[in-house]
């Protein structure tokens, strides 16, 4: 049924026009009662992203010696089972990636030195034999919070990661663990008296 409002609307224009103007309400559609306006509804996983494994004891102090932290499964579903590293490394479909994400990064006083992260480090691999294992360096740049990184608030501050290749070659060597561990190596011996913390580690696919 035709509104007043778009009567009211049709006698107006009628009258400025050369011809009647004929409008019905299919040319103004409702909008339904559970649609959402202003920014419309959010998906919840745009991107389709997937936290695939996540560090449990953290925060983690880095050393002036090798520091590993283990990766656990995160299930996709409350109750579920989540799937091991090397098959999730197996099923990746073609466009899809693992990502490594390192966050909340804090320190008292600047290292001064690069950390090298490697995934599945064997702790009997001879530093020349590291280089397969290898997924990123880091550093504390601009990451100076308080005299005491523990108590300091969390940092937004994070690097990411894209590990495809390595979980990939990896798990064609089965040398790819179920419970993967990543591990901090400095390339020098940090500045004396400095704490940098890593408050965040997780393995994500997206």
């Amino acid at each position: 049924m035709i509104s007043r409002m778009t009567l009211v609307l049709a006698a107006l224009l009628s009258q400025f026009g050369d011809a009647p103007m004929s409008i019905s309400d299919d040319a103004c559609p409702t909008i339904p009662a559970n649609a959402s306006q202003g920014q419309g509804q959010r998906d919840p996983n745009p991107r389709g992203v997937k936290e695939r494994a996540r560090a449990k004891t953290v925060p983690v102090e880095l050393k002036d010696k090798p520091v590993t932290c283990r990766l656990v499964p995160v299930p996709e579903k409350t109750g579920a089972l989540a799937p091991p590293l090397p098959e999730i490394a197996r099923q990746l479909q073609p466009g899809r990636k693992l990502v490594l994400v390192v966050g909340d990064q804090r320190t008292n006083v600047p290292p001064g030195v690069i950390y090298r992260l490697y995934l599945d480090l064997p702790e009997d691999v001879a530093p020349e034999g590291r280089e397969a294992f290898l997924v990123g360096r880091l550093n504390f740049f601009n990451a100076t919070t308080a005299d005491d990184p523990l108590k300091a608030p969390k940092s937004e501050r994070f690097v990411s990661f894209d590990v495809t290749p390595v979980t990939k070659t990896l798990s064609t060597q089965g040398k790819l663990k179920s419970k993967s561990t990543v591990t901090f190596i400095p390339d020098a011996t940090p500045a004396e008296g400095s704490r940098p913390i890593i408050g965040e580690i997780k393995l994500i696919e997206r």
